[in-house]
């Protein structure tokens, strides 16, 4: 019985002296006290911007007038994390891997018959590239201290 107690006293000591060393998540050279930070998907326009709606193509000539915009690339940037230096105290912020970038090429389609590019321009068609529009980092935020 006083052998576990004298167990137990020590181990409990030495908690106490490696919470005050600063091990356990307090601001010390090791432990730069940041945390991710969140960042919002967002969808970015990339090449030329055509109009696509009322008007006349004609042998690939022309374009509308009146309608929607069109841009030639759509880039969509998934949520992630980024390490910007936001404060978490016992906290570090660490690479997480990266994340898809999905890219969409769009023109103006609609009532345009292929080859010869007659018609009207109605709509902005986007389709999916299969190589992608590249990674963006993800981050992630970890304690400084390993476990209890």
């Amino acid at each position: 019985m006083i052998g576990w107690l004298h167990f137990s006293m020590v181990g409990c000591a030495a908690l106490a002296v490696q919470g005050s060393s600063g091990d356990l998540g307090s601001a010390t050279p090791s432990c730069p006290d940041t945390k991710a930070s969140q960042v919002d998907a967002r969808v970015e326009t990339a090449g030329d911007i055509d109009t696509c709606g009322l008007g006349l193509v004609i042998f690939g000539v022309g374009g509308a007038i009146v309608g929607d915009d069109c841009p030639e690339v759509r880039l969509f940037y998934p949520s992630h994390q980024e390490c910007l230096g936001e404060k978490g105290v016992g906290k570090r912020c660490v690479s997480g891997g990266d994340l898809t970038v999905r890219k969409e090429d769009c023109e103006c389609g609609g009532m345009i018959l292929p080859l010869i590019e007659i018609g009207i321009p109605t709509e902005c068609e986007c389709k999916i590239d299969p190589a992608g529009g590249g990674t963006i980092e993800d981050s992630g935020t970890e304690n400084c201290w390993i476990g209890i």
